[in-house]
C-alpha cells in the first residue's frame, strides 16, 4: 500500500527583508516586501542549504534548525517510506478519513483538516 504525505511550509521568507538597488537608485523591497512561497520554496530546506539561499530562507537561526528537520525527514522517507526527524512531531500519512499536513515552521506541528474551508469555498468539496 503506498502511503502520502503532506507538507505545508508556513516558515515566512525573508524576502521582505531583503532589498535591491539599481544603478544608485533608493532601495526597494524585494516584491514590495510581501514574503511569499512558491513553487520550489522548500527546497533549500529539503537540500539543508538554507543558508546558501539567505534571499528566501533568511538564513537565520529558524530557517537552519527548519532546514536540519526537513532534510532528515526526506532522508529517511527515501530510505524507509516515512517522513521522520528529531523535532518533528510524528507525521502520519494523509488518508481521506484522516487528512494530516505537517506545518512546517519555527515549531512543526500536524495540523487535521488544514485547508478544508479554502477547499469548501473553492468548490473542491
Amino acid at each position: 500500500m503506498k502511503r502520502t504525505f503532506l507538507y505545508y511550509c508556513a516558515l515566512i521568507s525573508a524576502l521582505s527583508a531583503v532589498t535591491i538597488s539599481i544603478a544608485g537608485a533608493p532601495a526597494l523591497a524585494v516584491l514590495d516586501g510581501i514574503a511569499m512561497a512558491w513553487h520550489c520554496a522548500e527546497l533549500p530546506y529539503v537540500f539543508a542549504n538554507a543558508a546558501l539561499v539567505k534571499t528566501s530562507t533568511g538564513g537565520g537561526s529558524d530557517a537552519l534548525a527548519l532546514s536540519r528537520k526537513v532534510s532528515q525527514a526526506w532522508v529517511n522517507f527515501a530510505r524507509n517510506g516515512k517522513p521522520s526527524a528529531d523535532g518533528l512531531p510524528d507525521w502520519p500519512g494523509y488518508t481521506t478519513d484522516k487528512p494530516a499536513t505537517m506545518v512546517l515552521d519555527k515549531q512543526p506541528r500536524v495540523a487535521v483538516d488544514l485547508d478544508r474551508k479554502l477547499l469548501q469555498a473553492a468548490g473542491a468539496l
